[in-house]
């Protein structure tokens, strides 16, 4: 199950029938653009239709990706 929720209020936001990117880019669009300007940042793992969702909406400047998927498949970060 994936769940969008709202960290600082501690509320779910939306619950996606599925993991396409049509299902996030559904909620995005319910969002306007003066709020979408407020979100920080957002956690995900590294589904790939969500990253896309996610920076063709939001940025793709705002995408954490946890560290629990990072480590999982061993990607290599260098700085």
């Amino acid at each position: 199950m994936n769940l969008v929720y709202n960290l600082e209020k501690g509320t779910i936001e939306h619950i996606p029938n599925d993991r396409k990117t049509d299902s996030l880019q559904a909620y995005f669009d319910c969002i306007s653009e003066e709020k979408r300007s407020f979100i920080k940042a957002l956690a995900m793992d590294m589904w790939g239709p969500y990253i896309k969702a996610t920076a063709d909406t939001i940025g793709s400047d705002k995408i954490v990706i946890d560290l629990f998927h990072v480590m999982k498949h061993k990607v290599v970060v260098s700085l």
